[in-house]
């Protein structure tokens, strides 16, 4: 009895305290701020039928306007094309990081908005076109007699840029021709005899040895009555 209560009285107090009381409290866990944030959504938030309709038109309205889906449809169509020279942008531009050699393939495919490939813009002396062969856009226009054209490729400018360009290059072309056609000190009564700006020279289309040639006589060079002269000499003979 007496080695008994000497083992007792040595026990740790931690060891001999019981587990549970009656009168203990248990701990209860914080709720994080997810699942708080949660429960408060789903007990006060009423999430409107037409929610996910508002979050596609807000996405809608924050895209550029070439990439806006036509009013009648939802969602963007994009078609899967493959530009077999490559697409450039504004480092290839510059034409010491143009793609070596120029004419070897690199197929590049990308999404392309549908319609990218027609254009509505409407010019009075000048229209754009789209050449599939080379992919590239085109600016065509009659000057002086003749067809004249000027590129953009989608290799050196990018698929956008390129279309972008063509018109901005279309719209200072068709201002230029439109104040040409009205200036009438450059038009000669004499046919076959024009006035190109671009060279700053009377130009007469003639014949040399019995086939068709044209001569160009520099106003810079000649005085600009001198050369409107010696063009019509060489149309006159």
């Amino acid at each position: 009895m007496y080695l008994r209560a000497i083992f007792i009285n040595r026990i740790p107090w931690r060891l001999s305290r019981p587990a549970f009381s009656g009168t203990s409290e248990v701990a209860v866990k914080p709720a994080s701020s997810t699942q708080v944030a949660a429960k408060t959504f789903s007990d006060d938030t009423q999430v409107a039928p037409n929610d996910r309709e508002c979050a596609t038109s807000q996405r809608d309205a924050e895209l550029p306007e070439c990439l806006t889906p036509s009013p009648g449809s939802t969602r963007l169509r994009l078609l899967h094309h493959v530009f077999r020279w490559g697409v450039g942008n504004a480092f290839r531009a510059q034409s010491k990081n143009r793609f070596r050699p120029t004419h070897a393939e690199r197929n590049t495919a990308v999404s392309l908005r549908e319609g990218y490939f027609s254009c509505d813009r409407q010019f009075t002396h000048c229209k754009i076109v789209y050449d599939p062969l080379n992919e590239q856009w085109e600016v065509l226009w009659n000057e002086f007699g003749k067809l004249n054209g000027k590129p953009f490729p989608v290799k050196k400018f990018g698929v956008e840029a390129s279309k972008a360009e063509s018109i901005r290059f279309a719209e200072q072309l068709d201002q230029r021709l439109k104040e040409q056609s009205t200036a009438g000190s450059d038009l000669s009564e004499e046919p076959g005899i024009t006035f190109d700006h671009t060279l700053h020279c009377w130009v007469a289309l003639g014949r040399v040895r019995g086939r068709p040639a044209a001569r160009a006589f520099s106003a810079d060079y000649h005085g600009y009555e001198r050369a409107r002269t010696r063009a019509s000499d060489f149309r006159a003979r």
